[in-house]
């Protein structure tokens, strides 16, 4: 039987669904041309409608599908479908947009999730000012699991739920900044480790499987790994990729789902040589296991003799970058050569690309589930869904999320487009775009519908499911690396992701309908007669970008007082201070104008790493006024090279007489709106 949902499921559904019309014959390959008149659609894999399937959220009681399919998505929140004889499946939905839950069915199928890079010690412990630590000192199991809690329903909708711990787990974890305790690394630039409470928590959340095959499973040497895979054993959770000896890190962890053998095989690149004490085990001496093309070959070979599906956990690469390099690409092929159907990668902290093979599915990097990293470019991601078909062929889908306070919260909106396109689009050509993640199949993509459409002067959002695919000279496409929260379009459901809490607001900016440029949300700056600072708004961390690069940063303003700028700042690293930029003066105008683009274009000097967006209000220079300022829209983009298109770029720029070819992938469904459905 799949896994029952953890997620406490609260408030009633209320209210009807916003109708939207799809039709089946389109969305679903095999299924009669149709119109239905609501948000939400379960179906099986041949499109047709699933009457009386179960449709549960984390934000009301159950309901059941109708007669065609459907359910209403009246807010924000993630919806698991279930249905006798089919695989559950659940994903983040919201009012407005259309939400489409595929069952395939049960027999000779299996499901599994994977996330990325997960830990639950060092800044977990530590309290940002005003606020208390995500764990007190002595946390329980209880304290723990509620740092997945927003996911868990995701973690729990698979047969099996596979993680990288990426630490080990230990009686005392934190030590903050006093001197590093005996029994971790002596040498290591970076140590850390998680409570024991930790393994429980992880089953509770849902995972079934960890993977140990990266550069912290020893962190606190031999005494760790043993802690570590006695909490797990303990818990219930199996585990591979470390242990006492080199034999014992390389045996895979072996599951059974419905009469069929599961294997996970986990290994690291990254091996702390030529050090004193290695990161990976020896004959004799533990650590995690070390990749090499013999020994992951063997691996998968002696594990496809017993197991019906072999899947490769590989860690390791260059950190904060997307695409993999050569030796990780040489040894995922290795793997798949062995047998290994599915290979997911990691260590990079950053979300990569899904990649298709004639002998099954890779995921490049799948960036961090649950970390402590205040890095711009981790703190969006994905977690992967696999579907076993039962010839063996692996089916995949991606659902958003993002680390919001180091905790992940599944994604909806612009969050969720630019998750998407970097699953579809780092990779060229291997995955599709659908309007609520990327999906991926072997073999040769279908080809979506192309047409040709204008592209009028100014920056345009490109709609999700679209993308340029054929630009020409005159067109130039980019990547908003602000990820459309730029817009503050903040959700109304519960524990998912909110777009302004990556931002820095402070004391005297909001959020509120206020400052929108239409319907939704924007950003209100104030500034009172007694004000004697700059109120300043900014994303909380730095985008990591390339010297040399061609940047816009773009906000659409209103109710500006004297006094309010754009700026863009220039650093030469992700730590230490400014390196110069850029500012731009915003025009006054009044709160009832309409609201008008203000830009910024720039070339990233050398040795320019990182920049960041700050949006800045001066107190008023009189003893009577206040001031003011009205923002929406804010963008980032940085732009790719002309001529350049693809799957990745959500912003497209034109002028006048000048038009582009837009694809619509199929996986987007015929009721997408247009490429650019918001021109001003």
């Amino acid at each position: 039987m799949p896994k029952l949902v953890a997620a406490a499921i609260a408030a009633a559904l209320l209210g009807a669904a916003v109708p939207l019309s799809t039709q089946l014959a389109g969305l679903f390959p095999g299924a009669a041309p149709r119109h239905v008149d609501a948000e939400g659609l379960v179906t099986d894999e041949t499109g047709r409608p699933l009457a009386g399937a179960e449709v549960a959220s984390t934000a009301g009681q159950p309901v059941h599908t109708g007669e065609d399919g459907t359910f209403p998505v009246d807010r924000t929140a993630v919806y698991t479908a279930r249905k006798e004889g089919h695989l559950t499946r659940a994903a983040a939905g919201t009012a407005g947009a259309p939400l489409r839950l595929v069952l395939r069915a049960e027999e000779g199928a299996v499901s599994l999730r994977f996330g990325g890079d997960a830990m639950l010690g060092r800044r977990f412990y530590e309290a940002p000012p005003g606020q208390d630590p995500h764990l007190p000192p002595g946390a329980s199991v209880d304290d723990h699991a509620r740092l997945l809690a927003g996911v868990a329903p995701l973690l729990n909708d698979s047969d099996v739920a596979v993680v990288n711990l990426e630490s080990p787990l230990v009686q005392n974890p934190y030590f903050g900044d006093a001197e590093r305790p005996a029994g971790f690394h002596p040498t290591k630039d970076i140590a850390f480790a998680s409570a024991l409470e930790s393994a429980e928590a992880l089953k509770r959340s849902g995972v079934d499987v960890v993977t140990l095959g990266n550069n912290h499973a020893a962190d606190a040497l031999g005494p760790g790994i043993t802690s570590t895979m006695q909490a797990l054993d303990k818990a219930g959770v199996l585990h591979t990729g470390a242990g006492l000896t080199e034999d014992e890190a390389w045996k895979p962890a072996v599951t059974t789902v419905r009469g069929r053998s599961l294997a996970f095989i986990s290994c690291t690149t990254v091996d702390g040589k030529p050090g004193q004490i290695p990161y990976v085990a020896g004959p004799d001496t533990p650590g995690a296991a070390e990749c090499s093309t013999k020994r992951l070959q063997a691996a998968v070979r002696d594990a496809k003799t017993s197991a019906d599906v072999v899947t490769v956990m590989m860690h390791g690469d260059v950190e904060y970058q997307r695409a993999q390099s050569p030796v990780i690409r040489k040894l995922t092929e290795a793997a798949q050569d062995a047998g290994a159907r599915v290979v997911v990668n990691g260590h990079p902290h950053v979300v990569g690309g899904l990649a298709s093979t004639q002998n099954g599915l890779a995921a490049e990097s799948m960036g961090n589930l649950l970390f402590d990293q205040t890095l711009w470019s981790t703190l969006l991601g994905y977690l992967l869904r696999v579907e076993i078909t039962p010839d063996g062929t692996p089916v995949a889908s991606t659902d958003a999320l993002s680390l919001q306070d180091f905790v992940p919260l599944p994604a909806v909106g612009g969050l969720a487009d630019a998750s998407a396109r970097i699953a579809a689009g780092t990779v060229q050509g291997s995955a599709l775009l659908g309007q609520q993640g990327a999906t991926v199949r072997p073999g040769t993509p279908e080809p979506g519908k192309a047409s040709t459409h204008p592209v009028p002067d100014g920056v345009h959002r490109i709609a999700p499911g679209w993308w340029v695919s054929g630009p020409g000279e005159q067109v130039r496409v980019g990547q908003d690396l602000l990820w459309g929260t730029g817009s503050f379009a903040d959700q109304d459901g519960h524990m998912v992701a909110q777009p302004s809490a990556l931002w820095t607001l402070g004391q005297f900016a909001e959020v509120s309908s206020a400052g929108a440029c239409g319907e939704g949300l924007g950003l209100q700056m104030l500034r009172s007669p007694v004000s004697q600072e700059d109120v300043y708004v900014s994303t909380r961390h730095r985008q990591q970008i390339t010297p040399g690069s061609s940047l816009s940063l773009i906000a659409e303003v209103r109710g500006a007082s004297k006094g309010g700028s754009i700026e863009l700042s220039w650093y030469s690293g992700n730590k230490g201070p400014s390196s110069g930029g850029v500012q731009v003066p915003i025009p006054e105008s009044s709160a009832d104008s309409a609201c008008e683009v203000v830009r910024i274009d720039a070339v990233a000097p050398p040795g320019i790493t990182a920049a960041q967006p700050y949006l800045r209000l001066a107190p008023p220079n009189s003893e009577t006024l206040s001031s003011s300022l009205y923002v929406d829209n804010v963008r980032l983009v940085e732009w790719a090279a002309t001529g350049a298109a693809g799957r990745l770029y959500d912003s497209v720029e034109g002028g006048p007489d000048v038009s582009a070819e837009f694809t619509l992938d199929p996986a987007a469904g015929p009721d997408a709106p247009g490429p650019l459905p918001a021109i001003r």
